[in-house]
């Protein structure tokens, strides 16, 4: 996921996580604000954003955002007040939402959808003026621009997904995020996990290629000597292949799923985290998979592109011949190691398993127990409880809280293997019970079509929680 709360932060401030980009931003007074790391020059001025004079701390605290440009963090914020208070919010504070909301769509060109919030903002309060006048000069903005900028629709376009450069499925889900972009867009995808992947044995070379087949036909070197225009423009031919460009800081940093969703330059490149609940609310009325749930989009994206390399594959078929009888088994995931630093009770939360794992034996008594762990201390312990049943693979494993992806090794590609394998052996299981917050369980979640009573995650869903940790700069 993102860094452990403990860890310096990445956008190289020199403080913890927790202390910086590890809680939302604060609203300060600021008489001359720097410039957004992405240019605010859309189709309305942040006059209309909303009504200056609110009393209202939280939309004081959203027109704070949206004058620093940070767009991403007021949206993830109105949206979960939408959902959290909107049965209790009179017609002028929801109209004011979905005014902002209309605003937010405008600022990143996604003209329809600036529409759609208008209208919701007229509906709730018709008495107000601001939107109409903002809805009005939002049509005549995109008459002028279906006639005169719309890019040429048979150009082939393309996403650069680059590495997100943290645990594995991290890194991975970060990936079917942007696949999700790509079908938005129709763009075709280019996966290029550079030097900056954790599992990378050869900076020269695509990491990802080590463990999955490519998302299409293309590479990032195709993309080099094509002479494209490309966005962001901190990206340019020469630097196509460098790990990080201004990712965590300064322009074109913390580049949200949202801004590349209208773009018309012909390579989009995306280094930055967006997931699939992130674009939920961007998949337009008439796109197949508008109305879907994250769960059937994360399955569809899943099994259309995550396609393990056969080498891998032949690993995980040997391993489960060798190791488990035609009796079936049960496999569990639980986390330990850095997984601590992120999720307070964890714990509480391990310590949930084991009545599950009761009653699933309880039913099943010939069942082994495949245990997927990065932690040495929670193998010692499944061990002690459930003796002989427990089967393991032969993977890294930590006794600390820091992660098997983080620990200095030299065989970084094999780190990712060895994630990879325990994962499809999971997915093979009668049932999995799993952590809700880590990317690994969720994964072996869309790996395949599970009846709802043989996969169990406990805690909420990562894919389906908003992270604005992220974007609180």
């Amino acid at each position: 996921m993102s860094p452990s709360r403990n860890d310096d932060c990445p956008c190289g401030s020199g403080r913890k996580f927790k202390k910086c980009c590890g809680k939302p931003a604060e609203p300060t007074a600021r008489s001359s604000p720097a410039p957004p790391p992405i240019p605010l020059s859309g189709i309305l001025g942040l006059e209309r954003f909303g009504d200056s004079g609110s009393d209202d701390p939280f939309e004081v605290a959203m027109v704070d955002l949206a004058r620093r440009g940070n767009i991403a963090l007021a949206e993830v914020r109105i949206r979960e007040r939408l959902a959290r208070e909107s049965s209790r919010m009179n017609s002028e504070t929801i109209a004011r939402s979905f005014n902002m909301l209309g605003w937010i769509a405008s600022a990143a060109n996604l003209l329809e959808h600036a529409s759609r919030h208008f209208d919701e903002s007229i509906a709730a309060y018709p008495a107000w003026q601001l939107p109409r006048g903002s809805l009005e000069r939002i049509q005549r903005h995109a008459a002028t621009a279906h006639t005169e900028t719309t890019p040429d629709a048979r150009e082939n376009k393309f996403l650069l997904i680059k590495a997100w450069g943290f645990g594995f499925w991290s890194d991975v889900s970060h990936v079917i995020g942007q696949l999700l972009v790509a079908r938005l867009t129709n763009r075709t995808p280019i996966v290029h996990w550079g030097a900056n992947s954790l599992f990378s044995s050869d900076p020269s070379a695509n990491a990802w290629t080590e463990f999955f087949e490519p998302v299409s036909g293309v590479t990032v070197a195709d993309l080099v000597g094509g002479g494209f225009d490309c966005w962001p423009p901190k990206w340019t031919a020469a630097t196509l292949t460098t790990p990080e460009v201004s990712k965590w800081k300064g322009p074109y940093s913390r580049v949200a799923g949202l801004w590349g969703l209208a773009r018309g330059e012909r390579v989009l490149v995306t280094d930055f985290f967006a997931g699939i609940n992130d674009l939920l609310p961007w998949i337009p009325p008439e796109n197949p998979l508008h109305g879907q749930t994250v769960h059937e989009i994360a399955r569809c994206l899943v099994r259309d592109h995550l396609r393990p390399q056969r080498a891998i594959l032949n690993e995980v078929d040997a391993f489960c011949a060798a190791r488990f009888s035609r009796d079936g088994y049960l496999a569990v995931h639980a986390r330990g190691s850095d997984k601590a630093l992120e999720l307070a009770d964890l714990d509480g939360v391990n310590r949930e398993y084991h009545a599950r794992i009761a009653k699933h034996l309880e039913g099943h008594p010939a069942h082994a127990l495949f245990l997927m762990t990065d932690d040495e201390r929670i193998l010692a312990h499944y061990r002690a409880t459930y003796g002989d049943r427990v089967v393991t693979t032969e993977c890294a494993r930590t006794a600390t809280d820091t992660g098997t992806h983080y620990l200095h090794s030299s065989q970084r590609r094999r780190l990712g293997v060895e994630v990879l394998i325990d994962t499809l052996v999971a997915s093979r299981a009668n049932a999995f019970i799993g952590n809700g917050f880590s990317n690994a369980s969720v994964v072996v979640r869309y790996l395949k079509d599970w009846k709802s009573s043989e996969c169990t995650l406990i805690g909420p869903n990562l894919f389906e929680t908003a992270n604005p940790v992220l974007h609180a700069w």
